[in-house]
């Protein structure tokens, strides 16, 4: 057994005091230096949509305490007071088929957006983005054709 410490040392005194790289396939961890660059959430929704939804947060109250610490992280890195979260509950099932219904079956993943966050209580109905709105529509037309709408 060995320890990876002890190879970068090697390969960099080596390389010192030789001018030759000793294991060259080996990836030396003390040659790798910190980017400039940061990693972080951008929002994946429209300023409209974010607007309807701080919109509706403002009509809730006790929000910013029912939620846990990683979705209110979540929440302030997408700049919205009600998180948008995947379909979980059969209350946000039950809102997707209504809307489908109200538009004859047409789908249209930013109009649903928009209903989503205007009806949004923020314990059992979430905010939408586009994205787990048309992931939903492709599992509803495969269960459809699956016969188990």
């Amino acid at each position: 057994m060995y320890d990876t410490w002890l190879i970068n040392l090697l390969q960099n005194l080596v390389r010192y005091n030789h001018g030759t790289v000793f294991c060259p396939s080996w990836m030396n961890s003390s040659e790798i230096r910190p980017a400039a660059e940061t990693q972080g959430i951008v929002p994946l929704h429209s300023k409209e949509l974010g607007r309807a939804i701080n919109s509706r947060a403002s009509d809730l109250k006790d929000l910013e305490t029912s939620y846990s610490n990683d979705v209110k992280f979540l929440a302030s890195r997408f700049g919205v007071k009600i998180p948008c979260l995947p379909f979980k509950t059969r209350e946000e099932d039950a809102l997707y088929t209504q809307l489908l219904r109200e538009d004859g079956g047409r789908f249209d993943a930013n109009r649903f957006a928009l209903q989503f966050a205007k009806r949004a209580d923020g314990k059992k109905i979430f905010p939408k983005t586009t994205f787990y709105l048309r992931a939903k529509q492709k599992n509803f037309v495969t269960q459809l054709r699956q016969g188990r709408s």
